[in-house]
């Protein structure tokens, strides 16, 4: 609108000048004054038409309400150049589904690639994406717009912060004794007998006790534990209200941190997160922190669930998964099934 303002108000002076002075220089400028506004939306169209916007960010992970840098390349190769570029950024958290939009005009030299850096912060973990939703040129009097085409878009995961945390879940072999250390699944370890009981139709010769069979004249067969082991899976609960982010990311604060307090201490353990589709645990192992980013990545990929505590029941039902001891992190608890 100033613009506009003052482009009336310059011409407006021309033609007064014009009537008084009668001068052939001030009629040749007011000419140029004229066409200047189709001169500025030609260059503007060609402008939108050529220029390119490029999103980048060269950092893989970054923790919580730490600078994410986006470069942000505008790519002219038109011989004109324009400083009226409007461009429109989502910043959007693919994991938690929330985003904010933000505006910036830049300029665009000609014949020029450049680069702006531009910093922002998110508050909460997840899959951040910063996508270019629309690309504008204004005229040089800012009152015709010409959109472009150019789309980008520019991802980077950010980590859970590292808390105060326990880590005092026990491993199998810290337990006070047999008979407190774990419940047994049935299962097929045959270091650990869990019961004897009368045979089954379908009942493995494998399995038969024949010592006892004999003694009771009547066929017994043995029940099988699982297998033993110091391994632990940390599974956290991926329920999202829709309306209050901090509760889940409290949840993967937890986990993060008992994570690298495990790899720290030498634990053997794995990460993993409920397969809504499937209904099934999945896990993996964790090595180093390196494999901790790794799997955080694919875990910011992951369904949310659509139900509280669907983990925890599956969890309950089942205390152990492949014989490993389950360590479950929820809402302002952390659990250990064993």
């Amino acid at each position: 609108m100033v613009g506009i303002i003052n482009y009336i108000t310059i011409m407006i002076i021309l033609v007064l000048g014009l009537l008084f002075y009668h001068n052939y220089a001030m009629l040749i400028l007011l000419i140029i004054m004229a066409l200047l506004p189709v001169f500025s939306n030609i260059c503007a169209y060609i402008v939108s038409k050529k220029v390119n916007v490029k999103l980048e960010i060269d950092q893989i992970s970054v923790a919580k309400d730490y600078d994410i840098h986006l470069k942000i390349k505008i790519d002219n190769p038109t011989i004109l150049s324009s400083d009226n570029v409007v461009l429109k950024i989502k910043v959007y958290n693919a994991f938690y589904n929330n985003d904010e939009i933000f505006t910036m005009t830049v300029p665009a030299s000609a014949k020029e690639i450049r680069q702006i850096d531009w910093k922002f912060r998110s508050k909460y973990c997840g899959r951040i994406i910063a996508s270019l939703e629309a690309v504008k040129v204004k005229d040089l009097f800012k009152v015709f717009t010409f959109n472009s085409c150019a789309k980008s878009e520019a991802e980077i995961i950010v980590m859970p912060n590292s808390i105060a945390v326990n880590n005092s879940f026990n491993m199998l072999s810290e337990g006070e004794g047999e008979q407190n250390e774990v419940q047994y699944r049935k299962g097929s370890d045959v270091s650990e007998i869990s019961e004897i009981r009368e045979y089954i139709p379908g009942d493995k010769l494998q399995s038969i006790h024949w010592k006892l069979s004999a003694k009771q004249d009547k066929m017994m067969v043995k029940e099988y534990g699982m297998p033993f082991t110091n391994e632990f899976i940390i599974v956290p609960e991926l329920y999202f209200d829709g309306e209050n982010p901090q509760v889940l990311d409290n949840i993967f604060d937890n986990m993060y941190s008992i994570a690298v307090s495990f790899l720290e201490n030498r634990r053997q353990f794995y990460l993993g997160w409920l397969n809504v589709l499937d209904e099934e645990i999945i896990y993996q192992k964790v090595e180093t922190d390196i494999d901790i980013a790794i799997i955080f990545k694919q875990l910011f990929y992951a369904k949310l669930q659509n139900q509280p505590e669907q983990t925890k029941n599956l969890v309950t039902s089942l205390g152990r998964i492949d014989g490993k001891s389950v360590v479950y992190i929820g809402k302002a608890v952390a659990k250990c099934f064993s």
